[in-house]
């Protein structure tokens, strides 16, 4: 793995006629495939969408257990998988990436939530039901990219043995050629939850009788929920108790809901970031699950030595019509429940970003500022700094992770109490996806409006952020319309699944 040079990077400007979704359909059967998706039409940070398959290597992690899977070696290492995936990157690092997209190779993935146990010495103790991986990243040498504004396509790719000249060049453009040509058909693999209906029981007993968890009602849709309504309503109330007990300022409750889902998970996709689009769509075909999410939300974005993060809080739902959806977005701008919350988040991310920045770098640019989606409307904040020399993953990660913005203030004791009140793993959701670039740059999202798909099931987190003055009912209400993308690319995947095979 160690390079005794500095590696080729070749970045060119290719023919390509097929759109991102297009090549997304060709490609994403295929185990390992993954897809970047920038698709927001209009917003600042969507600018490019990546898609890349057959990685050169695979890190997977379950507490201290790690394997590195390399062509048909897997190794087994134990320890703390943050070291691990940081000393990889370190392996792999180069000095210039490519002066034309800012990810050129690198890797790709998920970090659970509950890796905090290793970034914030927190004893987390939640039932593991999802039996996943809490890390999977994998490593792709060639990737294509497209930019959205010019409608162009790139093709990148690194040559990592420090190689040089006119022979490796050409090598490195046959590799991007190779990849332009896979991803210009479409491809028959074998997705994780393919017609996700599980084996039937004795008495034919439909899979959503046998989902762990109480059965609940959310919008005409039955789902099996982590909590019921009346005990999502009392654990805000003893999350209050701990406000008012001083234990913690604010805290991000969240709940599971969980369904069978019948059909292909690309379709889900697609219907998704259709419903619910957003700057930081996402789509991993791990080999063990399929993890989907169009997520709103920067957890952290580096390039060079410039970082910075964008926490959310404060959510209403769109308007049917013009008049309610500005009567909504007044409401929001007015709450002073939702800009107290935003601001003690605000807070804490600043002062997790002064662990890794230079002293006096890190700044607030916008603090809570509107932004619309689809179908709900955020207060954003944007804090920006100038990391110190020589920060790797590891120390940033163990002063960001997991996102305040879905952990609460204090950030440790909050996930305490969350562990206890919540009782089940969150798995990616509330973690983080995106990727980490050979050169150093990053951009991760924080992995809210994602579904999860494995052993037949689908997965999808909601969670609100209770603090002193919440009102149950409300924050529940806030849960169901954050989960509407979610739910109505659900019912219709299904819907278009079962008409296209009738």
């Amino acid at each position: 793995m160690n390079q005794k040079a500095q590696p080729t990077v070749l970045t060119r400007s290719i023919e390509f006629d097929l759109l991102p979704e297009q090549v997304f359909q060709n490609l994403h059967r295929l185990s390992g495939f993954f897809f970047l998706d920038s698709g927001m039409s209009g917003h600042e940070l969507s600018r490019y969408s990546y898609v890349g398959v057959n990685p050169f290597l695979t890190m997977r992690s379950r507490g201290n257990g790690i394997d590195i899977v390399e062509g048909k070696s897997i190794h087994h290492r134990r320890g703390n998988p943050l070291t691990v995936l940081t000393q990889l990157l370190r392996d792999f690092r180069i000095t210039g990436g490519s002066p034309l997209i800012p990810f050129a190779g690198g890797g790709v993935g998920y970090l659970s939530y509950e890796l905090g146990r290793f970034t914030g010495g927190v004893e987390l103790s939640a039932e593991d039901d999802l039996e996943l991986p809490e890390m999977v990243v994998s490593f792709y040498k060639t990737l294509l990219a497209y930019e959205h504004k010019s409608r162009r396509w790139f093709g990148a790719t690194v040559d990592l043995t420090g190689g040089r000249g006119t022979t490796v060049r050409k090598r490195l453009g046959h590799e991007i050629d190779k990849l332009r040509e896979l991803a210009s058909k479409p491809h028959r693999g074998t997705p994780p939850a393919p017609s996700l209906t599980g084996e039937a029981g004795e008495e034919d007993e439909p899979i959503a009788m046998r989902l762990p968890g109480h059965r609940i009602d959310v919008n005409g849709l039955e789902v099996s929920s982590s909590m019921t309504h009346e005990s999502y309503l009392e654990a805000v109330r003893r999350i209050k108790e701990n406000i008012a007990a001083g234990d913690i300022y604010q805290a991000n409750l969240t709940q599971r809901w969980s369904l069978p889902y019948v059909g292909d998970p690309g379709l889900l996709y697609s219907v998704l970031r259709q419903e619910s689009p957003a700057p930081f769509g996402i789509y991993l075909n791990t080999g063990e699950a399929v993890v989907a999410g169009s997520s709103p939300e920067c957890f952290l974005t580096v390039n060079g030595r410039s970082v910075e993060t964008r926490p959310i809080k404060g959510t209403r739902p769109r308007g049917q019509n013009v008049e309610e959806d500005s009567g909504f977005r007044r409401e929001l701008e007015a709450s002073e429940k939702d800009r107290a919350e935003l601001v003690m988040i605000t807070d804490l991310e600043r002062n997790d970003l002064g662990r890794v920045a230079e002293p006096g770098s890190v700044r607030v640019e916008d603090l809570a500022r509107l932004e619309t989606f689809s179908n709900v409307h955020h207060l954003v904040s944007v804090v920006k700094g100038e990391l110190k020399p020589q920060v790797e993953f590891q120390e940033l990660m163990e002063a960001m992770f997991p996102s305040g913005s879905i952990t609460g203030a204090p950030k440790k004791r909050a996930m305490e109490i969350l562990d206890q009140v919540e009782g089940r793993v969150r798995g990616p959701y509330t973690g983080a996806m995106g990727f980490l670039g050979f050169d150093g740059a990053l951009s991760l999202n924080v992995a809210i409006r994602t579904l999860v798909l494995s052993q037949g099931i689908c997965h999808l987190g909601v969670g609100s952020g209770i603090v002193a003055d919440s009102d149950p009912e409300a924050e529940y209400a806030e849960c169901v319309a954050k989960a509407q993308g979610m739910l109505t690319a659900l019912r219709r995947s299904t819907t278009e699944a079962t008409v296209s095979s009738a």
